[in-house]
């Protein structure tokens, strides 16, 4: 059921005090041959992944894009872009789809829809909004109930029950339920 899975050419763990560093080349080409000749669903789509465009580093960020899109994979996704040169700098050197991720707004360029179509981009991560929104809200509410605040002067109004249920897939859970915890055979497929 796995539609996508990304290799990182981050070197984990990140030893204590390093920004980020990367394995070897030949290292993450290899793993990225492994994933590919171990891959049995046709469907299955192989990203590269690597947080090379930093600054001072042009170099090595086109020989590991380079190298990976080389071993046949089916798209790239590049960390720490920064501005939209970077991005035309990726496209010259791979025809790959690219997925840009932690992308700042800071380029107005790197919002464009169709200039990012044109240079290959087919996604753009922007730092998790909503989880970082749905952080703040949290914080917010739990202060303002911790400050004597009741639920009818919250500073976020409450999701419906109609949304949550939605966004759990309550139908589907409720199912789960009574088949493995009241009985059932099992769920409906």
């Amino acid at each position: 059921g796995v539609a996508a899975l990304t290799l990182e050419d981050t070197q984990l763990p990140i030893p204590f005090g390093a920004a980020e560093p990367r394995i070897s080349i030949a290292e993450m080409t290899a793993r990225l041959r492994s994933a590919l000749a171990a891959r049995s669903d046709p469907g299955l789509v192989i990203v590269g992944r690597t947080n090379a465009p930093k600054p001072g580093v042009a170099d090595d960020a086109v020989a590991r894009l380079t190298a990976y899109a080389a071993t046949g994979v089916d798209a790239m996704m590049i960390l720490g872009v920064s501005d939209a040169d970077q991005v035309v700098a990726a496209a010259e050197v791979i025809p790959l789809p690219l997925i840009l991720g932690n992308v700042p707004t800071g380029d107005p360029r790197l919002l464009d829809l169709d200039f990012l179509a044109a240079h290959h981009v087919r996604v753009v991560l922007q730092n998790q909004p909503a989880f970082l929104a749905s952080v703040l809200a949290q914080y917010e509410v739990m202060q303002h109930l911790h400050a004597g605040g009741d639920l009818d002067t919250l500073p976020h109004p409450l999701a419906p029950r109609t949304l949550v249920d939605e966004m759990l897939r309550r139908p589907v859970y409720d199912e789960a339920r009574r088949a493995y915890l009241e009985g059932e055979s099992r769920p409906a497929e």
